[in-house]
């Protein structure tokens, strides 16, 4: 019935750039100096500038609606704790499995982010698959 099963995932790579966290700042309007100014970062438990959470958000995000489960997903909900920053430069592996699916489209995905083989966020999402 579905394109996918329970068990299946995927992931992809994505490295965070300057211009990655200029564009995401200037469409979410969040101009943190965590994000932004590196003397004012350098004086915080970071060291240096972060970047946004949202970011990893909107990997997971694409992930969802062009790889697994595909096209036609919508989020119905979110939930992703971050254990530890991501900085600008860093490459990011961004990996969904799929830990459930009803029979009325509702996928449950288990969410992993991790930066060089360690885990810097993870989560659960549920979407909703809209089969044409």
């Amino acid at each position: 019935m579905f394109p996918f099963s329970v068990g299946d995932s995927a992931s992809k790579e994505h490295t965070i750039t300057e211009s990655t966290v200029i564009a995401y700042g200037n469409v979410s309007e969040d101009h943190n100096p965590l994000h932004f100014d590196e003397k004012f970062a350098s004086s915080t438990r970071f060291g240096r500038r972060i970047a946004h959470g949202g970011i990893l958000f909107g990997y997971l995000s694409a992930i969802m609606a062009s790889t697994l489960p595909g096209p036609g997903t919508i989020y119905v909900s979110q939930f992703i704790e971050f254990k530890s920053p991501v900085y600008i430069g860093n490459t990011v592996l961004v990996e969904v499995k799929v830990a459930e699916i009803k029979s009325n489209g509702i996928v449950r995905l288990i969410n992993k982010i991790s930066v060089e083989n360690v885990l810097v966020a993870r989560g659960e999402s549920v979407v909703l698959f809209e089969q044409n």
